[in-house]
């Protein structure tokens, strides 16, 4: 962390004037942009207005209990990847309050238009693989770090180059390219043990 956020949280914490608008105004853009791309990771429906709710969500978790989580914070982590993880337990939240389910026949198929069997089975067995793999990298990236899986995310969903994801997660664009080769390594890892060929 900069000595200019230590400073800022320092400042928040000890409640001087300003501090807080500043550090909203500092962090909403982040946090909103954050908070957009993980409902799309996800697939999940959205408005503005909810993304409006996540972003209040996450700062009135930051106010909670006297600025609880900011006096927990481990200055040895970078602050943003830090948000990304109050941000990404608020959507987890939204997204439970929603009960998205899984896709109805009558949302898939409108107007009773349901596929016959035949119909079915002349779906190519490569667009089937195709979901499956979707599927199981969805499943895999689960279970890598956030961060490393926000910067996979970044640059092979998002297509960002290495300078935007660099200004995203404030870091420099020369530390890009090894998160990522420690992300790839993973997530292969993690693929191989769910019996995906590479």
């Amino acid at each position: 962390m900069n000595s200019d956020d230590h400073q800022l949280i320092q400042n928040c914490l000890q409640q001087k004037p300003d501090a807080w608008q500043k550090f909203v105004s500092q962090y909403a853009p982040l946090i909103y942009s954050l908070s957009q791309q993980t409902l799309e990771y996800f697939q999940a429906n959205y408005s503005r207005e909810d993304l409006e709710d996540i972003l209040e969500n996450v700062f009135l978790e930051f106010l909670k209990n006297n600025f609880k989580l900011l006096r927990e914070y481990n200055p040895k982590y970078s602050l943003t990847t830090w948000i990304g993880v109050v941000v990404r337990t608020q959507v987890g939240r939204f997204l439970r309050q929603k009960k998205y389910p899984s896709q109805s026949l009558d949302v898939a198929y409108p107007k009773g238009n349901i596929p016959s069997k035949n119909a079915k089975q002349t779906e190519s067995l490569k667009q089937i693989e195709q979901k499956e793999y979707s599927q199981l990298l969805k499943k895999a990236l689960e279970q890598l770090p956030f961060k490393e899986a926000l910067i996979l995310q970044f640059a092979f969903f998002d297509e960002m180059d290495y300078k935007q994801i660099a200004k995203t997660l404030q870091i420099s664009v020369n530390s890009v390219g090894a998160y990522l080769f420690r992300a790839k390594t993973k997530l292969l890892h993690i693929l191989k043990k769910m019996g995906v060929e590479i």
